[in-house]
Formats: C-alpha cells, sequence, structure tokens
C-alpha cells in the first residue's frame, strides 16, 4: 500500500515543461537546425544520392576507358558495354528513385530532401 502512495506522489509531482537543451540531437522545434531528426535525414538521403551519382558515373567512365582500352579483343569489349550498360541502368534508376521520393513526400506532406519543384496542372 506504502508503494501506492509513494506512485501517486510521484506522478502528482508537476516537473514543468520538459524540453532537450537547446542545440541538443533531438531539438525539433528548429526546422534549419542542423541537429533537429528531419534536417539530419534530409541531409543524409542528399548525401547517399549525391554519392551514389558520384559512383554510377565513375562507374561509366570506367567502362568507357576499358572500351577504348580493349584493342579489338571482343571479350573485353562486351566487358565493357556490360559495364557502360549497367552504370546507365543505374543512373536511370537513381533519377527514378528520385522522383519517386519527390511523388512521395509531396502526397505525405512531409518536406523533400531534394527542394526540387515538380510543376503541376493545378494554381
Amino acid at each position: 500500500m506504502e508503494n501506492h502512495k509513494f506512485m501517486n506522489n510521484l506522478l502528482a509531482l508537476n516537473v514543468g515543461n520538459v524540453e532537450p537543451p537547446a542545440g541538443s540531437f533531438w531539438e525539433t522545434t528548429n526546422a534549419t537546425s542542423i541537429f533537429g531528426i528531419g534536417t539530419l535525414t534530409q541531409n543524409a538521403i542528399t548525401t547517399v544520392y549525391a554519392v551514389a551519382g558520384i559512383l554510377l558515373l565513375v562507374y561509366l567512365l570506367m567502362g568507357s576507358i576499358k572500351w577504348l582500352m580493349a584493342s579489338g579483343d571482343a571479350k573485353s569489349v562486351q566487358t565493357a558495354k556490360d559495364s557502360i550498360q549497367n552504370a546507365i541502368v543505374g543512373i536511370i534508376l537513381l533519377v527514378a528513385s528520385v522522383f519517386i521520393v519527390e511523388i512521395g513526400t509531396g502526397v505525405l506532406g512531409i518536406a523533400s530532401p531534394f527542394n526540387i519543384s515538380i510543376p503541376t496542372l493545378l494554381p
């Protein structure tokens, strides 16, 4: 019974408004803060897409150099063509996923990590 009274007294305490300290990782009141979860997520997504795009362009360039260095060897030329084809498919998928994320964020009404404005027919 005594434990029950202790819990009631503890729950009845008015601790005031509990908020994280200013500038903390969990602060979400400032949308431009670099410490907010939303901003962190946007920066992570943008960084991942940028790195993926750079790696795909490097892969495309490597495939092109392989083709130039193939010296007419059919197997090397085919390997280079496959590398170039894979890089182009990767770039297409990357661009398509950006638009899918943009459409998804627009439908859900959340901030887009890419800040791309897609034109609409409605004013």
